[in-house]
């Protein structure tokens, strides 16, 4: 009987343990677009429309928001942080995960020397939309397929970081943006990372990496921003589709991969509860 309750006591504390690095992650926005209604994305879940124009809606169909580059001047749709406004730091680094499952489905040319295009998603220095629009994410094609672009701010004197990779058009992608805020002046970056195969960021390769150059730092993260460009004369939108969104303190959930602990302490924990069967079994 002791050996037996040793056996459920250890099995317990290793499925404890594989719960820890989720517990321990704050998610400041879980958006699973399957659970909403079809029609427009603005009016559901807190999402808002920012600005005055919607010739365009958002909208959800089959379960994903999809943002098909019209012509014209279009919506642009937000939500705020759970936890509110995420300040930059007095000192270290904050670091902020927005994982993107989703598809490209059409992209423009651009030349990045000479013009800026429309960004599909961004995030806001407030809430509600409010201050200035950072870690706008882009897309741009190249040969057969597309590219991502990204940029810490939308300031002129930021840079544009660009992939080489080139990727597919209407395939699904796991998309992480890494977002690091860092104390002081003009160091903070940008990193995209497409396809994980772990939760552990220190695994990963970036896909791209940019800095913030002659802009200036975020202050913050208050919102999210999925853009069509409501800004009149707006040029070159991408074609998108987006399945869903997580916003968090680790790569791991924004990912929605597990750390590969967590994969060892599950194989442990069902060993352990399969000699825990045998045990009883042969005891009877």
């Amino acid at each position: 009987m002791r050996r037996q309750l040793g056996f459920a006591a250890l099995a317990a504390a290793l499925l404890v343990g594989l719960s820890t690095d989720r517990a321990d992650a704050t998610i400041y926005l879980m958006e699973d677009f399957s659970t909403y209604t079809d029609g427009d994305l603005v009016g559901q879940n807190g999402w808002t429309q920012r600005g005055g124009t919607s010739s365009a809606p958002i909208q959800v169909s089959g379960g994903s928001v999809v943002m098909p580059a019209p012509a014209g001047i279009n919506q642009d749709a937000y939500i705020n942080n759970s936890a509110g406004t995420i300040p930059a730091p007095g000192v270290g680094t904050t670091t902020v995960y927005m994982g993107y499952k989703m598809s490209v489905q059409s992209a423009p040319t651009v030349d990045f020397t000479s013009t800026t295009p429309s960004y599909f998603s961004a995030t806001y220095t407030g809430d509600d939309a409010s201050g200035f629009a950072n870690e706008r994410i882009f897309t741009s094609a190249s040969g057969s397929g597309f590219v991502f672009s990204a940029k810490v701010t939308g300031q002129a004197a930021a840079p544009f970081g660009t992939g080489v990779d080139v990727l597919s058009f209407n395939t699904d992608y796991n998309v992480i943006v890494r977002a690091d805020m860092v104390a002081g002046p003009g160091n903070d970056t940008v990193s995209i990372y497409v396809n994980p195969t772990s939760g552990d960021v220190n695994l990963e390769t970036p896909y791209v990496t940019v800095g913030v150059g002659g802009g200036s730092d975020p202050a913050g993260i208050g919102s999210l921003v999925l853009s069509q460009f409501e800004i009149p004369g707006a040029v070159l939108q991408s074609a998108v589709t987006i399945h869903s969104i997580v916003m968090a303190d680790t790569f791991a959930e924004a990912s929605m991969i597990p750390e590969p602990s967590s994969f060892l302490l599950a194989g442990m924990a069902g060993v352990i509860g399969l000699g825990y069967y045998r045990v009883r079994r042969r005891r009877r």
